[in-house]
């Protein structure tokens, strides 16, 4: 797998237009083209500039993608900010805050492209992880907040498995069938439910 981990961070005001510019670009051709379709020529295109620009910043399209997600992060990270916790019942939480955040993610340029590809493309996968992020920090901080007595390495821990276990569901969510869609978040909320119980009593 290519690295993906880097990109060059511009500094003056008007590299910095032009690197928004080449992810705005990004996420637009993602979006219309897909994952298999998607080049830096073509964003290079649809950016208006060369693709000597693009190479620029970016050493190859996984890095090109990977900030693009990493902005866009920040922007999905308001969904959470947004939402007071509360002391209601953590399933209810939990299931909400699922559509909120895959209702996001489908907004996102880009995002929702790489969201399906991730399914049958490890690189993609891969590269998804890293937009479920937000996520994450969330359901550990949840958790903390109904769990305190439990070590904060365990509540990471749990918090990751519930954010994979529901990654489809975050992205795909209200694109079942109602019938479906209804039956599935009434399955997990009781599975929610019991673990919650479960590790409530372990605690105590």
């Amino acid at each position: 797998m290519q690295d993906h981990s880097e990109w060059k961070v511009p500094v003056q005001e008007r590299s910095k237009r032009r690197f928004d510019a080449i992810l705005d670009a990004a996420g637009a051709e993602l979006n219309e083209v897909g994952w298999h379709r998607f080049t830096m020529e073509s964003v290079a295109l649809r950016a208006n500039g060369s693709i000597g620009s693009v190479y620029r910043y970016f050493p190859n399209k996984l890095s090109l993608i990977a900030a693009l997600i990493d902005s866009q992060n920040k922007q999905l990270l308001r969904v959470f900010d947004s939402r007071d916790d509360g002391d209601e019942p953590f399933e209810d939480l939990v299931l909400d805050m699922i559509d909120r955040y895959a209702a996001a993610v489908r907004k996102s340029p880009g995002l929702r492209a790489v969201g399906i590809a991730a399914q049958f493309d490890h690189e993609a996968h891969e590269l998804f992880r890293h937009a479920i992020y937000p996520a994450r920090q969330w359901m550990t901080a949840a958790l903390r907040h109904r769990l305190p007595k439990v070590e904060t390495t365990r509540l990471e821990g749990i918090a990751a498995i519930l954010v994979l276990t529901f990654e489809s569901l975050m992205l795909f969510s209200n694109q079942l069938a109602t019938p479906s869609r209804e039956v599935i978040l009434r399955e997990m909320r009781l599975v929610l439910r019991g673990y919650m119980k479960e590790l409530a009593q372990e605690v105590t």
